[in-house]
């Protein structure tokens, strides 16, 4: 089986920090998103995984020349290609294997992937779209009963009788699916119902209580690490870790005590030298970061790449 990972983006809601490293590599709980994407598919099964990218493709380039796991980057060169295009443009690669999946690396997903592909495998779909059944507000429509994709939600429009759901980027493909795709595609979702017009099957799988999260803005970014320390999204962290859910603090072990003891609640900080009479609450200090002794940090995401309110 074979995993893409969806990395090209600009991440725009989190400048600054993204005009200097690429969203895909920025970390959440110390683990860029990237590499959290690669274990995710490796971990249910891929052999092989696809990464593509535009934005800073040199870091991107050079991150992946050093990952432990091999990944194939695809350089959209000339400009974003979209979901649809990307595909195309990997097609041969993703075209090596029966199944492939793609997820994309802004958005954190805790769910048995392995099940969902054994599930899929087991059916005669031709693609799977891993969602969360929603009342409102949904991203995709489908037909209740069978699960059939009908349609993206257009400014909330749901088609009459539909039910609606909350598609999360994580999608489960047949290689035939590539067949569906053109070059002129940019969008995934006019191929997906482009493959129902021609008869194939398109399903939505709910997948209700799946924690998941979008990381486009510095306050998702940083809810995702509360959640961590409140013990509702049970995300790996690096080895060198604690964190105190009572106090709703992490931090690298080699910071004393007497440090810690200047954290407020909700604190995540991922460097282990913190200067002296740091006041730290309600924020996210990311690896890398430096700062000055006596600072007050309050409602802040601090990183080397830059500084956002929370």
């Amino acid at each position: 089986m074979t995993g893409f990972v969806l990395a090209a983006g600009f991440g725009t809601r989190l400048k600054p920090i993204t005009d200097r490293i690429p969203k895909a590599l920025v970390p959440v709980c110390g683990i860029p998103l990237l590499e959290r994407a690669i274990n995710f598919m490796h971990k249910a099964g891929c052999a092989a995984i696809g990464v593509n990218s535009h934005h800073l493709h040199d870091q991107m380039e050079a991150w992946c020349a050093r990952s432990s796991m091999p990944v194939s980057l695809f350089h959209e060169a000339d400009r974003i290609r979209g979901t649809g295009g990307a595909l195309w443009f990997a097609r041969d690669f993703l075209a090596r294997n029966d199944l492939f999946i793609v997820c994309n690396a802004d958005i954190i997903a805790i769910l048995d992937l392995a099940e969902l592909v054994r599930r899929f495998a087991q059916s005669e779909d031709l693609c799977a779209l891993a969602a969360v059944p929603a009342d409102r507000d949904g991203s995709i429509a489908y037909e209740p009963k069978t699960g059939a994709f009908i349609d993206a939600c257009a400014n909330n429009a749901v088609p009459e009788g539909a039910a609606q759901a909350l598609f999360y980027g994580v999608a489960i493909y047949r290689r035939e699916f590539l067949e569906q795709l053109t070059a002129d595609d940019f969008s995934i979702v006019p191929v997906w119902k482009r493959a129902r017009q021609n008869g194939l099957s398109i399903r939505v799988y709910e997948t209700p209580g799946v924690y998941w999260k979008d990381t486009g803005s510095p306050s998702a970014l940083a809810q995702i690490h509360f959640d961590r320390l409140d013990g509702r999204a049970h995300l790996p962290v690096a080895p060198d870790m604690i964190v105190d859910r009572d106090r709703a603090i992490a931090a690298p072990s080699s910071v004393g005590q007497d440090r810690l003891d200047w954290f407020g609640r909700y604190v995540w900080c991922d460097i282990g030298d913190v200067p002296e009479q740091c006041s730290i609450s309600h924020s996210i200090i990311m690896p890398g970061s430096v700062m000055a002794r006596n600072t007050i940090v309050t409602n802040t995401l601090l990183s080397p790449w830059g500084i956002c309110a929370l």
